[in-house]
């Protein structure tokens, strides 16, 4: 029996397997839900218009010590009935929860094999794992470290504690954390020439300051943008990413 179809046995009964990675213990599902139709939750119509799609992840229930995470490639419809819009529900997984029943069930059945003789009884299982459970994104030390210092966006820490957007950026408000003005973050990728990157934040960086006030000041005595992108690479002055020569459009971003 082929890996395909037995990761399929394995999925919940409404996905469909699409491909997997692996990365060391974690092994990476992509599946899509597959229906002719689906019913407004407002208004009970049948709907068949697709609006657009979302990706979400789940983290399932562990096989053999590997975890298994979850990329479902959910359907978004429009009700022609009611004009509302919502995402295609499945099958166990409940509505907004990162986690499937049946990995639930794993850590209901993890605590009940406890050699240790459990203080409460069964039925309270549940709410002792939720209560023993604390989310990354309700510790205010771990969104400063991820935020401020290390210069994370919202939606990079989301992706790491498996979270939402919207949940990271109401406990960095909850928790006094100031956000970031848009366009005061840059990724690495965006650096310009002169500045440089130092604990999530954009300092200058003198050397390539004194270069950008060189170039200044030969532009000003009339050195055209070719003749000195030449003269710089005559010079094997490197550029911003130390590969690649200069050319006048360079030199022209870098004044201007």
């Amino acid at each position: 029996m082929s890996e395909k179809i037995v990761t399929q046995q394995l999925l919940l009964p409404d996905l469909r397997f699409v491909k997997q990675e692996r990365v060391k213990n974690i092994r990476y599902i992509y599946c899509e839900k597959v229906s002719e139709f689906e019913v407004c939750p407002k208004c009970a119509a049948k709907c068949f218009t697709t609006y657009d799609h979302v990706n979400v992840t789940i983290k399932d229930a562990p096989i053999r010590s590997k975890n298994i995470i979850l990329k479902i490639r959910k359907r978004r419809f429009y009700c022609k009935n009611c004009k509302s819009i919502f995402r295609e529900p499945v099958g166990g997984i409940f509505k907004r929860f990162r986690t499937s029943e049946r990995f639930r069930r794993h850590l209901m059945w993890c605590a009940s094999r406890r050699p240790a003789k459990l203080e409460f009884p069964p039925t309270q299982l549940t709410k002792i794992i939720n209560y023993c459970y604390h989310p990354l994104y309700k510790d205010s030390d771990f969104l400063h470290q991820k935020y401020v210092v290390e210069g994370l966006s919202t939606t990079e820490i989301s992706a790491i504690i498996f979270s939402s957007h919207s949940t990271v950026l109401k406990y960095l408000k909850l928790n006094g954390i100031p956000l970031r003005k848009q366009g005061e973050f840059k990724n690495k990728g965006q650096l310009g020439y002169g500045e440089n990157w130092n604990n999530g934040r954009i300092q200058e960086n003198k050397r390539e300051q004194k270069l950008i006030r060189k170039i200044k000041k030969m532009r000003k005595d009339g050195a055209s943008y070719w003749k000195i992108a030449e003269q710089l690479n005559d010079k094997k002055i490197v550029t911003k990413t130390g590969k690649g020569l200069w050319h006048a459009k360079t030199v022209y971003n870098i004044i201007n």
